[in-house]
């Protein structure tokens, strides 16, 4: 993958696999739907190497606790810079951190359910057979449940990371109210003190070798009808 022979690291906000698939035959339901009670975050990382790198935070990542709704938008670029190859990514997340709860001893089951809307635009074009371009995107939400007694977190696991990449041409497409599911199966205990994290990241990666190529990449979350909704969240 272009990302690790370029260096590129992937950070995704509590995205994992330590909890398999959801569980079921448990006990009686609580659902949470917005307003949500909590404190919203947003975090952005950018990572670019070489001398032909560029990147922008059209919209800073932002969570609304009352309409469940975030935001976020990024674009990145390379190009060939002489004998270097260059890269960049951004990574954006937003979600929020739930008021604590406690709860009986035991497995529980955490569920979110997420829509998303978004367009993502990709470009790639190597400047000959020799070199190599490559444009990328991930867009992946997930639940994570922090013992706040203790302070360790149950990592959760996402029904699907929708990716995409390119390393010739041109690619867009827009993402309709697109249903996902993020899930997390944790063993709590009696008298700890739980909060629940929940956020969705959106990475662009843009990178090309020596020579004379260019890629982009970009991923709006911007407003209007674009944005991510966390429609609610079960616990069992």
């Amino acid at each position: 993958m272009f990302g690790l022979a370029f260096g590129v690291s992937l950070v995704v906000l509590l995205i994992g696999t330590a909890s398999a698939a959801p569980v079921t035959g448990l006990r009686a339901t609580t659902t949470y739907a917005p307003p949500y009670s909590g404190t919203p975050g947003a975090t952005f990382i950018g990572l670019a190497t070489g001398c032909g790198s560029t990147g922008s935070i059209v919209v800073f990542p932002s969570f609304n606790l009352t309409s469940g709704k975030g935001l976020g938008s990024t674009k990145v670029s390379a190009s060939s810079c002489g004998a270097t190859n260059s890269s960049m990514q951004i990574e954006l997340s937003a979600g929020f951190n739930s008021t604590s709860f406690t709860t009986t001893s035991g497995l529980h089951r955490f569920v979110a359910h997420w829509t998303l809307t978004f367009v993502v635009k990709l470009a790639a074009s190597a400047g000959s057979s020799t070199q190599f371009a490559e444009a990328v995107f991930f867009v992946a939400e997930g639940i994570g449940i922090h013992d706040n007694t203790n302070g360790t977190t149950f990592v959760g696991a996402t029904s699907k990371l929708l990716y995409d990449a390119i390393t010739s041409g041109t690619y867009t497409h827009t993402y309709s109210k697109i249903k996902e599911t993020s899930w997390n199966n944790a063993t709590l205990v009696k008298g700890h003190s739980y909060s629940m994290q929940l956020g969705l990241d959106i990475v662009t990666v843009a990178g090309v070798t020596a020579g004379k190529s260019t890629a982009s990449a970009s991923v709006a979350m911007a407003g209007g009808s674009d944005d991510f909704l966390l429609t609610s969240v079960t616990m069992t």
